[in-house]
């Protein structure tokens, strides 16, 4: 407990107060070496990129080297493991600037591509959504001009979810078959029935598919899971 006092000139009073002093917490050698390793993966990542030059991650990569060094030495300390701590805190902060410099990059690159694979797929499928794709292409153009990184993630959002519809029926098909090939693997209300939906979209997407006759099949096996997917086909039905 500390006591701590402070004077008010104006009102000549004197006011005392107990402060208490908490143990400060010191990182465990343990989660230290996991946030080094962590530190090192992501200089590696940094590194790897070829959009980034060496010369922007030398402090991050100089911190980062010191503390490889050091850390034998300093971990079975509590000065040693927070002075190792800080400095691998810094090499994380130099690399996280290196990032931001470079976040645009990396968003472009990832709207043209996700885009060349929408325009793809519209132009094998019939060409079916070539005005919404036209109006997602003008989007495209706007926000590679502006580089705008909050913009552009609207963006990338936009293209995927006409992708999504754009290669519905194949995405269906796709359901059917996993799902049959994992039936197992997955928690039914009521297996029997799920099969059975299973089997008929099966026979339907062999012989004359289509989206309005798949996508009720589908959403039906989805109804009678137990969990429904959170992730891979059938996420966005």
């Amino acid at each position: 407990m500390l006591k701590l006092e402070a004077f008010f000139p104006f009102s000549g009073d004197t006011v005392e107060k107990d402060v208490k002093i908490e143990a400060r917490s010191v990182i465990t050698s343990h989660e230290l070496e996991r946030l080094k390793d962590s530190a090192n993966l992501k200089l590696h990542a940094l590194k790897s990129s070829s959009a980034i030059k060496d010369s922007e991650t030398a402090e991050a990569e100089k911190l980062i080297n010191e503390v490889n060094d050091r850390f034998d030495g300093e971990k079975s300390s509590e000065d040693g493991r927070m002075h190792l701590q800080a400095d691998i805190r810094r090499a994380f902060l130099k690399m996280e600037e290196v990032e931001q410099g470079h976040e645009w990059d990396s968003i472009e690159a990832e709207i043209r591509e996700e885009f060349d694979r929408l325009e793809k797929g519209n132009n094998e499928l019939g060409n079916k959504y070539d005005q919404q794709v036209a109006a997602v292409r003008s989007q495209v153009d706007s926000v590679i001009r502006s580089k705008d990184v909050r913009q552009g993630r609207i963006v990338l959002d936009d293209i995927n979810s006409l992708f999504v519809a754009v290669t519905l029926i194949y995405q269906l098909m796709g359901f059917i078959d996993f799902h049959l090939r994992n039936f197992n693997t997955i928690q039914w209300k009521d297996a029997t029935r799920a099969r059975q939906l299973l089997q008929q979209g099966k026979e339907i997407a062999n012989t004359n598919p289509s989206e309005s006759s798949l996508h009720p099949i589908v959403r039906s096996v989805i109804d009678l899971m137990i969990e429904p997917p959170t992730s891979g086909p059938g996420v966005s039905f």
